[in-house]
C-alpha cells in the first residue's frame, strides 16, 4: 500500500523553518543528551574532579546504613556538578544542576532547623519528599561500562529526586535522623544498551556530611577549579 505524502500548505520554506526550529532546539541541550536547561557554558574544559565526601547508603531489606565514598566532579562545559560512586554493584553519577544545588542547601537548612528545634518525625512516607522533589539526571552501568569524566556511558535517565530526612540505624545500631535524598527510578533513554531501567536509591547525610556536599556545591569553589596554579616561591628569582 502506499501513502500519499503531499500534505496541503506544505512547502519547501516549511519544511526548512520546521528544520530550524529542531536544530535549535537540539543545541540547546547540554551535558549528556540534555541537562537542565538553566545551566550554563562556561568554559570549554573536561570534567574536573571536585573533591570526595563519605555519604550513606541504605542497605537491602534493612533499616541500617553502610557508608562510601562519593566522588564529585565539576563539568564547566554546562555547570553540572556529578557525584559519582558504587551501589549493588553498579556506579552512578548523579548530576546536580545550578538550580538543584541551590535547592539542595535551601532544603538542607530547613532540615538542620527541624534537627535544631527536636520537630523531626519518624514516618518515612510523611518525610521522603518533605523539601520538594527535583527534576534530576542520572548515568549508571557496570564498571567496565563507566570510564572517568563521562566520556563513555552505559545508561541514563531522568528520575525525580526528592529531598526529605529519615530515620536509620547507624554504624552502632542506634536509630538517628539523616537528611536523605531518593532517586527515584528511571527509564533508561538510550535503548541500545542495558539495563533498561535504574534501581531506586537513598542517599543519605548526616549534617556534617551534607555541610561537606554543599561547601562542594559553592559556585565560587567550583570556578577556583578552573584557575591555573599559582606558581610556586621556590623557583629561581627573575631580575
Amino acid at each position: 500500500m502506499k501513502f500519499n505524502t503531499f500534505i496541503p500548505g506544505l512547502n519547501r520554506v516549511s519544511l526548512l523553518s520546521g528544520f530550524l526550529v529542531c536544530m535549535l532546539v537540539c543545541s540547546c541541550a547540554g551535558g549528556p543528551s540534555g541537562t537542565p536547561a538553566e545551566d550554563e557554558w562556561i568554559a570549554d574544559m573536561d570534567p574536573v574532579s571536585a573533591g570526595i565526601i563519605d555519604a550513606e547508603f541504605s542497605r537491602p531489606l534493612s533499616s541500617a546504613v553502610d557508608k562510601r565514598d562519593v566522588n564529585l566532579y565539576f563539568c564547566p562545559r554546562d555547570n553540572n556538578v556529578y557525584l559519582e560512586f558504587r551501589h549493588q554493584g553498579m556506579t552512578f553519577r548523579q548530576y546536580w544542576s545550578s538550580s538543584n544545588r541551590a535547592a539542595f542547601r535551601e532544603a538542607l537548612e530547613k532540615y538542620k532547623a527541624g534537627y535544631e528545634s527536636r520537630s523531626l518525625i519518624d514516618r518515612a512516607n510523611r518525610t521522603q519528599r518533605a523539601y520538594g522533589t527535583l527534576q534530576g539526571l542520572i548515568q549508571w552501568g557496570f564498571a567496565p561500562q563507566i570510564k572517568s569524566f563521562g566520556l563513555a556511558l552505559g545508561s541514563q535517565g531522568r528520575p525525580h529526586y526528592d529531598l526529605g530526612y529519615a530515620f536509620k540505624r547507624d554504624g552502632s545500631g542506634r536509630e538517628a535522623p539523616y537528611f536523605t535524598v531518593f532517586q527515584e527510578q528511571a527509564v533508561n533513554v538510550l535503548a541500545a544498551s542495558e539495563p533498561g531501567q535504574s534501581l531506586y536509591l537513598y542517599v543519605h547525610f548526616t549534617r556534617a556530611q551534607a555541610d561537606e556536599l554543599v561547601r562542594l556545591f559553592n559556585q565560587d569553589y567550583l570556578l577556583s577549579l578552573l584557575r591555573p596554579p599559582a606558581p610556586s616561591a621556590a623557583g629561581s628569582d627573575v631580575y
